[in-house]
């Protein structure tokens, strides 16, 4: 993942915060997308200098470290939904009359 400034500050301001170190490697990423919110965030899975996995939030959304993998898994629920919901809007849209 290829961060801006803004973005790499915010990682290591979490990173330190949570784990107290700055020595970390960024393993992967993904959006994490809140309906109705003005901003979206992203969940990083970091290996600590130590070599455990461990997770951050970008922009210091309050999501604790442990927490991040349920919060993904009600991000993909809330996902599926708006998808489904989008889906019926459509075919509502395209039905007869």
């Amino acid at each position: 993942m290829e961060m801006e400034g803004w973005q790499k500050e915010s990682l290591d301001r979490y990173v330190h915060k949570a784990y107290g170190t700055d020595d970390y490697e960024v393993l992967g990423a993904t959006e994490m997308l809140w309906s109705g919110w003005e901003c979206d965030t992203d969940a990083v899975l970091i290996r600590l200098a130590d070599g455990r996995k461990a997770w951050a939030v970008m922009l210091c959304v309050n999501v604790p470290p442990k927490e991040v993998p349920d919060a993904l898994r009600e991000r993909i629920e809330a996902y599926r939904k708006a998808i489904a919901d989008t889906e019926a809007l459509l075919a509502k849209a395209e039905e007869q009359p």
